[in-house]
């Protein structure tokens, strides 16, 4: 199972928002099709919508962004204790961490990687694209130092980076 932070945006382009889509069935079908890959169930975890509270929602306590501690340990308990086994006890899916890949872009990445690093008995395998480590503090730090080394990540990040990123508050 390969379970995808913001899952509005990896499969149908009129959903994903500003990130655009993913299109990752196109790529999933054929290659499991094809024999190239295995046959896989991707589950796309929606985001909140509001890009303040997408942060909070994305990012390791305590986050160093918006000043509040981050949530992503709601986000992550949610992943695995309420999504994976809905998937798990209502699919045909082997279990288990080896069966589980987690994947995000940005925060979503953040999430990907924080997923593994707190529950590495959860899934093994991460793949984060483009993450915003620069959100929470010295995270890819402790993040390389502390990841059991049983867990497989990927990691890519392209050529048209933001360097900063604005929100604003509904205050503001």
């Amino acid at each position: 199972v390969v379970y995808f932070f913001d899952g509005q945006s990896i499969f149908n382009g009129a959903y994903g928002g500003q990130f655009g889509s993913w299109a990752a069935d196109a790529t999933m079908t054929p290659k499991s099709e094809s024999g190239e890959w295995p046959e896989v169930i991707g589950v796309g975890i929606d985001s909140l919508s509001n890009q303040f509270n997408r942060a909070i929602e994305y990012t390791p306590p305590p986050d160093s962004f918006s000043g509040n501690a981050g949530r992503g340990d709601r986000t992550l308990a949610f992943l695995t204790d309420t999504v994976a086994p809905f998937i798990e006890s209502t699919y045909r899916v082997r279990p288990g961490r080896e069966s589980r890949t987690v994947v995000g872009s940005s925060l979503g990445g953040v999430m990907a990687a924080y997923t593994v690093w707190q529950r590495p008995d959860f899934a093994a395998h991460a793949f984060c694209f483009s993450p915003a480590f620069w959100i929470a503090g010295n995270l890819l730090t402790r993040f390389a130092q502390e990841t059991p080394r049983d867990v497989t990540i990927y990691l890519d990040s392209g050529d048209r980076q933001f360097s900063f990123y604005s929100y604003s508050t509904p205050d503001d």
